[in-house]
């Protein structure tokens, strides 16, 4: 299944909209339509309690099971949240019972890179390393998958300061973040956790003038009959 990131940038793509790669929008910064905010981290993982591993080509974050917990009592006590949210969280909640989980994120396929003209396509077949596009470096040892850990739970956590982030690029644990959006007042632009050198490690949201529905609050059958209708 697509990550909601991949559809938005699939149907912005074949909708003749102008797109930005989600895996590119730290290029999109721009001070003039850009406000930043740094935020503080803790830079210690304590080794004896349960953590959520997130993993993708830039970062690793780190989510303490207690901090998780706190986070998702006080989502599903908010009667906003819809009930897809409420779903996902609730089966997150089911898998932690003190285990750890991972999740490690999955880079566009070279076939969709492909499919969607990206600029040299067999130079980045060339460079995918399966299964997930680059070389993993969390242990997976004794942890479970983390079935419905999605993007909106990770980013959210963050945004509170309540993560830990390393960069797989010095090998170190950062102690501050930034969360930048950018709104070029067209209707384009995005949300993004980065670096303190600006350097994006994880995409919060991505803008687009054409309006689409909630993919969070939308179960697997409701975007795939809605991908039918594109």
């Amino acid at each position: 299944m697509p990550t909601k990131y991949e559809i938005l940038l699939i149907l912005i793509s074949f909708t003749g909209c102008r797109t930005s790669d989600v895996g590119y929008l730290g290029s999109m910064y721009n001070a003039k339509y850009s406000t930043k905010t740094i935020i503080k981290l803790e830079t210690i993982v304590d080794e004896n309690q349960s953590c959520v591993y997130f993993e993708n080509s830039k970062a690793i974050i780190t989510l303490s099971t207690k901090c998780f917990l706190d986070y998702a009592k006080e989502k599903l006590e908010n009667d906003s949240l819809c009930n897809q949210k409420k779903n996902d969280l609730r089966s997150v909640l089911k898998q932690l019972n003190n285990n750890s989980l991972f999740y490690i994120e999955e880079k566009m396929s070279p076939e969709l890179y492909k499919r969607l003209k990206y600029p040299k396509p067999k130079k980045y077949k060339e460079d995918f390393i399966e299964p997930y596009g680059y070389e993993v470096v969390t242990d997976t040892t004794n942890k479970m998958k983390a079935q419905n850990l999605k993007h909106w739970m990770i980013s959210e956590m963050c945004i509170k300061g309540k993560c830990l982030v390393f960069d797989k690029s010095t090998k170190l644990n950062v102690d501050a973040i930034y969360y930048i959006v950018t709104d070029f007042k067209d209707g384009h632009g995005g949300e993004s956790l980065n670096f303190i050198d600006k350097r994006i490690f994880y995409n919060v949201d991505v803008y687009s003038d054409i309006i689409f529905p909630d993919f969070d609050c939308m179960s697997e059958t409701e975007i795939n009959e809605f991908l039918k209708r594109e």
